[in-house]
């Protein structure tokens, strides 16, 4: 089944709409825009116990650890306007194993993201593409440690060479009522595609996401603030291997700076999913909590989300919850660490076949030679494991995973290499 084409049609207006007001609003201050171009390369060179997942395992054919190679280049081009900003990037990533078998891979990911803001009211427009065979490497060795919402589950595929496309498309409007209030609106479309594989047949599916919400917000005093959302989302299985499945929610969130460093959120509300085309629905919640406090030379937060239905890449909707700490400090002006970690489970609903376990982690350490010249080493661990399925085809454990990883970097940027 498909999603409604009014939703599709609704999100292609408003795209259409706000590419208009892109056009109409470049010309006017296209003299006093400052636009700059800046650039980067990563090379790394890693060692990994594991260089793929998806249930063959690839160090049972080569030796228990691998050496790799990657080259990873970035292009920003950052332009500022008096009303408008306009922020494009680029980035590809090349990675070699050292291994007679075929692992090598490309990776590419590129955005745009586009702003506009007025006194009453500010609007924003992006697009963000990623092709890969695995996303956690093409991350990782940029880093980004934590994967984006929505769909953010990324299964390695590189053994089995099985490209993923991943494109994320959103709108947004937030237009001030008063002094202290603001209504926000919002649309957004997520796809998700995958490379057909015989050994991935009636297991995995191509999917869509198509979302909208409206908001509210209020400022309370300066330090504080409440906001009330509702959100519909459709999610669309293309190849019919499981049910379509629709989820309304309903969130009530509370903002606070408890001192000048110390921040927190918390929200919660009641959220309805329903099977589309089948007779199954049921009624749940959602839940999330954030805390950060900044010190002199470090920084330090914490969350944890509950999502009653939500759609991670593997199956179709689960219900899952997440659990995230990140630790960066500043020993020096050239001395810098960061660390994250990220817990997650899943648990199927309705014809999904599976439910899965996790954790991911990352420590960083960053040396600044001169103002071009960066030494990064880093180390990593994933694990993962299927607390429990139903599959035709007894694969369970298909989706464990344990893997550890250590990579040196040396990155050349040139910040603003170029301006006009």
């Amino acid at each position: 089944m498909r999603a409604p084409g009014v939703a599709r049609r609704a999100l292609a207006r408003v795209v259409a709409a706000s590419l208009v007001v892109l056009l109409a609003t470049a010309g006017s201050v296209l003299a006093q825009r400052i636009n700059r171009f800046s650039a980067e390369v990563d090379s790394v060179a890693a060692v990994d116990d594991n260089p793929q997942i998806s249930g063959l395992r690839a160090d049972r054919l080569i030796d228990d650890y691998t050496f790799t190679w990657g080259l990873y280049p970035t292009l920003r081009l950052d332009s500022r306007g008096a009303s408008s900003q306009l922020d494009l990037f680029y980035s590809f990533g090349l990675n070699r194993v050292d291994t007679d078998l075929d692992f090598d891979s490309e990776s590419h990911a590129a955005g745009i993201a586009w702003t506009l803001s007025r006194p009453r009211y500010s609007m924003r427009l992006s697009n963000q593409y990623r092709r890969s065979p695995d996303f956690a490497t093409f991350n990782f060795f940029r880093g980004i440690t934590f994967t984006p919402e929505g769909v953010f589950f990324d299964y390695e595929t590189l053994a089995l060479r099985r490209t993923s496309h991943n494109n994320n498309a959103a709108w947004g409007l937030d237009y001030r009522v008063g002094a202290r209030s603001l209504m926000t609106f919002g649309l957004g479309h997520s796809l998700r595609q995958y490379d057909q594989d015989p050994l991935f047949s009636r297991r995995i599916t191509d999917q869509r996401q198509y979302a909208g919400d409206f908001g509210f917000r209020r400022e309370v005093t300066g330090r504080s603030s409440f906001d009330t959302r509702y959100r519909f989302s459709y999610f669309d299985y293309e190849s019919g291997i499981y049910h379509d499945a629709r989820n309304h929610d309903m969130t009530l969130g509370v903002n606070h700076q408890i001192t000048p460093t110390v921040s927190m959120r918390l929200g919660a509300g009641p959220s309805y999913t329903d099977q589309a085309g089948g007779d199954f629905s049921f009624w749940g919640y959602n839940a999330e909590v954030s805390l950060s406090k900044r010190f002199e030379k470090e920084f330090v937060s914490f969350y944890y989300r509950r999502d009653n239905a939500a759609s991670i890449g593997v199956g179709s909707v689960s219900k899952t919850h997440r659990l995230g700490f990140g630790f960066t400090k500043s020993f020096t002006r050239r001395f810098t660490s960061n660390f994250g970690l990220s817990l997650y489970e899943t648990q199927r609903l309705f014809d999904n076949r599976f439910d899965l376990r996790g954790l991911q982690s990352s420590l960083v350490f960053s040396f600044l030679f001169t103002r071009n010249l960066f030494l990064n080493l880093g180390a990593g661990y994933q694990s993962q494991q299927e607390t429990a399925h139903v599959d035709e085809l007894n694969l369970f454990g298909r989706y464990d995973l344990d893997r550890r990883r250590a990579f040196v970097s040396l990155r050349f940027a040139l910040p603003e290499f170029w301006r006009f």
